[in-house]
């Protein structure tokens, strides 16, 4: 498990995946922390498709058409709440395959829009089934035919691999490889641990912290620890998580979008709120968190 300290061990990074231009890392330092703390947010909404995720998409599409001759006779299929989805309908018209996605209703009609606009197969599911219940729909449905595969990013590593690749490398090059804290929201939990692992394999004191929902709390794109159902949140351990309220999300989302004129999404309200309750006890240091998504992706509900 990933514990406070991030362990240092040697883990060759494999080449494979395709990333976008690096998003920019910003000075986001609020009020209120030392004045020996900065803080400094990496900007994912800044991806082509708004989000983080963008880097998943493209690592897992890459992986999953390696050996195939022909891409245009493969069908992808994903369960999402809209960024992953999102992600994979731009990695697969970019890589000449094709894209089934399952998506809850609700998740944005801006999003779902935007996913169907990029030509793939989009299948809308209960929105009380929530993510759980379109993955269920998507495994069934890719099983049914040997010429789809089911991406499955709550179920394999490429979340983690995907980071440890492309969005570690990136956020130590900007930071000049000076970070104390990395902070990070959990949903597959694979920027938390594929960051986290990047870094603290070169910042032997490099501490970790994980945000997700306080109880009975709702935050797109964060998940409760649920090491059950999600594989990755086996490797968190559970003492390194903050819990943050939805109020506490809104507050520091409207925050950071009066101070960043950039909008973003509640992930990054929930991101800036750990931020703020792991960092107050610091003397000084620099703190990195990642600010997961646009706040465009949440127009039309």
């Amino acid at each position: 498990m990933i514990g406070s300290k991030a362990k240092k061990r040697t883990m060759a990074a494999r080449p494979e995946g395709r990333v976008s231009l690096p998003t920019p890392v910003v000075d986001i330092t609020p009020p209120g922390l030392p004045t020996g703390v900065t803080v400094l947010a990496k900007l994912e909404g800044l991806n082509p498709g708004l989000s983080v995720k963008d880097r998943v998409a493209r690592y897992m599409v890459d992986r999953a058409l390696r050996d195939v001759e022909d891409p245009a006779s493969v069908t992808l299929v994903e369960a999402s709440s809209g960024n992953t989805a999102m992600g994979v309908a731009l990695a697969s018209r970019e890589m000449g395959t094709n894209a089934w996605l399952f998506v809850p209703e609700g998740s944005g009609a801006s999003r779902i829009k935007r996913i169907a606009d990029l030509g793939a197969r989009l299948t809308l599911t209960p929105s009380g089934e929530g993510t759980t219940g379109a993955q269920r729909r998507a495994v069934k449905a890719a099983s049914k035919n040997d010429r789809t595969h089911y991406l499955g990013q709550h179920e394999r590593t490429d979340n983690l691999m995907a980071h440890l690749t492309s969005t570690g490398p990136e956020a130590w090059s900007q930071t000049s490889g000076k970070v104390d804290m990395f902070v990070a929201g959990v949903g597959t939990g694979g920027t938390l641990l594929g960051v986290g692992r990047y870094l603290g394999e070169r910042l032997e004191n490099l501490e970790l912290v994980g945000v997700v929902p306080a109880e009975g709390s709702n935050i797109p794109g964060l998940r409760f620890h649920d090491p059950d159902t999600v594989r990755l949140h086996g490797l968190v351990d559970p003492g390194i998580l903050l819990r943050v309220t939805e109020q506490e999300a809104t507050l520091w989302k409207r925050w950071i979008e009066s101070n960043l004129s950039v909008p973003v999404g509640p992930s990054s309200g929930a991101a800036m709120a750990g931020v703020v309750k792991a960092a107050r006890d610091l003397d000084r240091g620099v703190v990195l968190t990642i600010f997961p998504d646009h706040g465009f992706n949440y127009l039309g509900g």
